[in-house]
């Protein structure tokens, strides 16, 4: 397809387009959010899928201040103990999923919201087939990693 950048560009393309039936496509400035619709209501845990055997991910924006990505965990998949340099939040959207952090366990429902504190060992575990959101927002411990964070934000 075409890319329409101005004004003049995108009234030439439609009296081209009826005439030839050619379609033109607006450019999208989709800003710090990427693989996912702006504007436009959507339901997340349609916007990802995991077959057997499957653990798989789509991030939604990401610098060096904050990270929002979606999951889809087939049933039986897990993602082993690990630990995170930021605060992690967890929101089931669809299905349930347990987590285990700093040995504790936990069950949770779609709708359902865990914080997993920085730098505490957890893990993920899909006993069925289950989706999460997951928000991991990092450290800013001073003024030049707020301007990298702005900075980073503005790139992505």
């Amino acid at each position: 397809g075409y890319v329409l950048n101005n004004a003049l560009e995108k009234y030439l393309w439609q009296t081209v387009n009826k005439k030839i039936g050619l379609e033109a496509k607006e450019e999208k400035n989709y800003g710090f959010y990427q693989n996912i619709e702006h504007e436009e209501i959507v339901r997340l845990a349609d916007e990802i899928s995991a077959n057997t055997g499957q653990v798989v991910s789509k991030t939604l924006a990401q610098n060096s201040c904050v990270s929002i990505t979606l999951f889809a965990f087939a049933k039986g998949e897990e993602i082993g103990t690990h630990d995170s340099a930021g605060d992690a939040m967890v929101t089931v959207i669809e299905g349930k999923g347990r987590f285990v952090v700093d040995g504790r366990e936990y069950c949770l429902s779609a709708g359902e919201t865990l914080v997993m504190p920085a730098r505490k060992p957890h893990s993920v575990h899909a006993e069925d087939a289950f989706k999460m959101l997951l928000t991991v927002v990092f450290p800013r411990n001073d003024s030049e990693t707020k301007l990298l964070c702005f900075a980073d934000s503005k790139v992505a």
